[in-house]
């Protein structure tokens, strides 16, 4: 079932006083479930699709339908509430808050309390759990990942969207972290979107775009080639 649909989308920036195609007649559909990689070279458009996509940055043409809601058409209020409540984004330098603790981290939304119960669950699903009271400054660099992924996925999102999760850590701890997206994916039917330079971690992706100079030169559907556990980083 096509969940994300995106017909002939175009995105334009202004700079100094020239206008710059970054996207350019973007055409895919991508179904609920699926754990997609985005591939291509710096300045080709990733981060830029991956804002689309959260509501983060407005298309300059075309439309993106959402599970049949057009988000194109979206005033702002409604993009606030449709990256509250089907959003959970992951960062590749974590946007943690370092004056607070990973748990109220994960809890920062006004509307989260009712959350606290799943929260305990989520840091313990991701093995940190024993670090609920320690500040960001006292995590290592893949604690903090797994806590930023923590608070993405605590509301339950339809969508993760992920950019360079893995850009900023070992290849160990990187690995770890695909690990844990891809078993969100699988286990609780989020569609999984991640940006990435690495060729190998496509190799576990069900569907593979990749963007060159703001166009898609490939969008295909794939069986997945090696385990998670035999991606590179």
């Amino acid at each position: 079932m096509n969940y994300i649909k995106l017909d002939s989308v175009y995105k334009n920036y202004q700079v100094d006083k020239q206008e710059l195609e970054i996207l350019k007649d973007i055409n895919c559909s991508i179904n609920q479930g699926e754990f997609v990689v985005i591939l291509g070279p710096s300045g080709s458009g990733k981060s830029t699709l991956l804002n689309l996509l959260g509501g983060m940055d407005t298309v300059t043409k075309g439309k993106i339908n959402i599970n049949g809601q057009i988000i194109t058409n979206f005033k702002r209020k409604q993009l606030s509430m449709y990256r509250k409540e089907k959003i959970g984004f992951v960062f590749q330098f974590y946007n943690l808050i370092s004056t607070l603790t990973v748990f109220e981290n994960v809890n920062l939304s006004e509307r989260m309390s009712k959350y606290s119960e799943k929260t305990d669950v989520i840091l313990s699903e991701l093995d940190v759990s024993h670090r609920r009271n320690n500040f960001p400054f006292e995590l290592s660099g893949g604690e903090q990942q797994r806590v930023s992924i923590a608070r993405a996925i605590c509301k339950n999102p339809d969508i993760i969207l992920c950019d360079e999760p893995t850009g900023a850590l070992d290849s160990k701890t990187g690995k770890t972290v695909i690990s844990v997206l891809y078993n969100i994916c699988k286990q609780r039917k989020s569609t999984v979107i991640i940006v990435t330079h690495n060729a190998s971690i496509a190799k576990i992706a069900d569907r593979v775009i990749e963007l060159r100079d703001g166009r898609i030169i490939n969008n295909r559907v794939q069986e997945k080639t090696i385990s998670v556990e035999d991606v590179e980083l």
